[in-house]
């Protein structure tokens, strides 16, 4: 009888599954095969195994991109993270004005990347972008800074729109979670004379903590991963100081034509983020787990 009544619900879950398989699983498992062989755009495949991964672990480049890619996720969930909580909880005690400024907050999030990447690459022009006619404007006599074209700015550049992009995603997860916080405990705190920091410290974030873990994981690794953002800013320029592993994937598979060396760059980094994911799903679900939820 169990099996039989289980049935229905295999049936609606099967066509997800099924989408799950062919466009994530089959993809996934051809790249981990195509990282296996030396497979270029112009020949057939043949198996190489290992020597793919061996040629990059050797490769400084390589590691320069990886060093590279860790500070554009960092400093992007870093940023999102410092500023989600400002809107957040700004938007939270905004009240009933909620309901209209939320939707407004969403809109980078919303917008494509591509629309509003190009945007912000018109802004960082050097000579006819918004950013250094406002500096100007502020005193900055002359200020042409090249955002996107000098080593020392591109980086953190690219960082700022990532944050800009992820900064909606985090203040709704904050707002929504602080709407979950019982208003007693403030009040009980603040009978105690704890001032706004100490609420926030001991209130706030413990009641966050597991949402806002998950949350900033898999930023993290989307963040890691992405690819639109900064081959439309920079291209992995200036001299590979925005060089991410999307950005060496798609320059050695696409315009070298090394399919087989260019999946492994990904692939590679892999095993790294997969069990960091996995480690702070298993931590939240113990600790409903603990507490009976």
């Amino acid at each position: 009888m169990k099996a039989w009544a289980l049935r229905p619900g295999v049936l609606f879950v099967l066509p997800a599954v099924l989408v799950v398989i062919f466009v994530i699983g089959y993809p996934f498992l051809y790249a981990v095969w195509t990282s296996f062989t030396d497979k270029t755009v112009a020949s057939r495949a043949n198996f190489v195994g290992i020597e793919n991964y061996r040629l990059w672990i050797q490769r400084s480049d390589f590691w320069k991109t990886f060093f590279n890619t860790l500070v554009f996720a960092s400093g992007t969930l870093g940023l999102s993270i410092i500023f989600g909580f400002l809107v957040g909880l700004s938007l939270f005690r905004l009240k009933r004005w909620s309901d209209v400024f939320g939707p407004l907050i969403l809109l980078p999030w919303i917008i494509p990347t591509v629309i509003s990447t190009l945007v912000w690459w018109w802004m960082f022009n050097p000579y006819l972008g918004i950013l250094n006619y406002f500096l100007g404007k502020a005193g900055f006599a002359g200020a042409q800074f090249d955002w996107l074209g000098n080593p020392r700015l591109a980086m953190w550049s690219v960082i700022m729109v990532s944050a800009w992009r992820n900064i909606p995603y985090f203040s709704l997860v904050i707002f929504a979670g602080r709407k979950e916080v019982p208003e007693e405990l403030y009040e009980a705190a603040k009978l105690d004379g704890a001032d706004l920091l100490s609420q926030f410290l001991f209130i706030t974030i413990p009641f966050l903590r597991r949402v806002l873990a998950l949350v900033s994981t898999l930023t993290f690794i989307q963040t890691a991963y992405d690819f639109a953002l900064v081959y439309i800013l920079t291209r992995g320029g200036p001299a590979g100081a925005t060089e991410v592993l999307s950005t060496k994937s798609f320059t050695v598979a696409f315009e070298a034509g090394k399919m087989g060396q260019g999946v492994t760059v990904p692939l590679l980094v892999l095993p790294l983020f997969l069990p960091l994911l996995l480690f702070v799903s298993s931590r939240i679900v113990q600790g409903l787990l603990r507490e009976g939820l």
